[in-house]
């Protein structure tokens, strides 16, 4: 372990379970593998999730129209989940649980895909709405995209907790 990792792995937060060799080596996604998904930018996935969020209104307007300025503004490019108010993640996972509900029909389409990027990247949906996110794949059980989602649970690292976990 380097000395900055040796440095940052004293000044964690508790409840964090990215580690930060973690995060230079790799990212979890579903569209790229671990060592992609690292070169590639939150203005790129974001870019990528717009053009899918895009998609899934041409589809449905009505269902996806409010999300477009909450989870998929560009200031949620620099949202910081660790640094928030118990209140905020609270508000932040009710909207990413609707959102997810909404897409679970969808779900099997490239432009959720693309949604669901931003949503691992930008928001730990993986590991802070890992309930959420298997009911919204849970239907198409049978498929790749399923096998894919459950391969980024963390499912077994009991120690794995975000920070949602801290206030319950």
């Amino acid at each position: 372990m380097s000395s900055l990792a040796r440095q940052l792995h004293k000044l964690a937060v508790p409840g964090q379970s990215v580690r930060y060799d973690e995060l230079l080596v790799r990212r979890h996604s579903l569209l790229f593998d671990a060592r992609e998904a690292a070169e590639v930018s939150n203005t790129s996935i974001l870019s990528l999730a717009l053009n899918g969020l895009d998609e899934l209104q041409s589809i449905d307007l009505e269902a996806f129209e409010q999300f477009e300025q909450s989870i998929f503004s560009e200031e949620s490019k620099t949202f910081q989940r660790l640094q928030q108010t118990r209140d905020v993640v609270r508000s932040l996972d009710d909207t990413l649980e609707r959102f997810l509900r909404r897409l679970s029909p969808y779900v099997l389409l490239k432009p959720a895909h693309k949604c669901l990027e931003w949503l691992i990247r930008a928001y730990n949906v993986h590991q802070c709405n890992a309930d959420a996110l298997i009911e919204c794949v849970l239907p198409h059980h049978e498929t790749n995209l399923f096998a894919r989602v459950v391969q980024l649970l963390p499912l077994r690292d009991e120690s794995s907790r975000c920070y949602t976990d801290v206030y319950m």
